[in-house]
């Protein structure tokens, strides 16, 4: 199977494949309410380029230039959940680098790369950080973060690499590509592609399953290469309209 569909098999809440050709806005194909995300400058202006070719064949990235990020309106936030991702390192700091943050006051969860444990990734809660699995620059890495009231869990190439504590989690939030809402943590010049949020906690065997759907994981990204949702433009078997079409059914029935 196709990682779009091993990823619509597991029901994302929310999907930002980010394999749009540019602009301010990048598509949500999950399956709750659509969210856009926002690209939003910091103080130097610098942006998110989105229109890069990703892990997928039949998807895309976003290249994150410091200091921009990607944000979406407050949503609902419950556990359990999972977070997923997948990033392709050029710049690598002892600093926290946060590709996906799901905040909530001064409660954070999400997942990034570095901070206390420079050159591992980490999954991160209210409860403390999970932490594992050494990043490879110039790869792409596919990263998720499962949460429950009970426990966080971090799988870095479809492999558990920590477990650890988590607390309750609830209430209106926004999620953040390339930063956390507290004291920035940006990026540093990395790509990151295939953003989902799924309102369950994914198990091993799904995880590892998107993983092995990843078909291009040594190849770096292109500029240009993707096109609408449904990156690259060779790619037939699924098209901007098919992708709409297909998200369309699944909210009807």
């Amino acid at each position: 199977m196709s990682y779009l569909s091993e990823v619509l098999a597991d029901n994302p809440s929310h999907f930002w494949r980010l394999a749009d050709p540019g602009g301010e806005w990048a598509a949500d194909i999950g399956s709750a309410a659509p969210q856009m995300m926002i690209v939003k400058p910091q103080t130097n202006g610098s942006i998110a380029i989105m229109g890069y070719s990703g892990p997928a064949s039949d998807g895309g990235s976003a290249l994150l230039l410091t200091p921009s990020y990607l944000q979406t309106v407050p949503i609902q936030a419950t556990f359990p959940f999972s977070v997923e991702c997948c990033v392709f390192l050029d710049y690598v700091t002892a600093a926290l680098q946060a590709f996906v943050a799901w905040n909530y006051d001064t409660q954070t969860v999400g997942l990034a790369v570095g901070g206390a444990l420079p050159g591992v990734y980490v999954a991160y809660s209210s409860a403390g950080n999970v932490a594992g699995g050494v990043p490879s620059k110039y790869v792409w890495d596919h990263v998720v973060g499962v949460y429950t009231a009970a426990a966080t869990t971090l799988y870095v190439n479809g492999v558990n690499v920590g477990a650890g504590g988590a607390t309750a989690l609830a209430g209106v939030t926004n999620i953040y590509l390339g930063r956390t809402s507290v004291n920035g943590q940006p990026i540093q010049g990395d790509s990151i592609a295939e953003v989902a949020i799924y309102p369950t906690a994914l198990s091993a065997a799904r995880v590892l399953a998107h993983f092995n759907a990843l078909d291009q994981r040594h190849s770096t990204p292109v500029y240009g290469a993707a096109s609408g949702l449904s990156g690259a433009p060779t790619n037939a078997a699924y098209t901007d309209l098919l992708q709409q079409i297909l998200q369309s059914v699944r909210r009807i029935y």
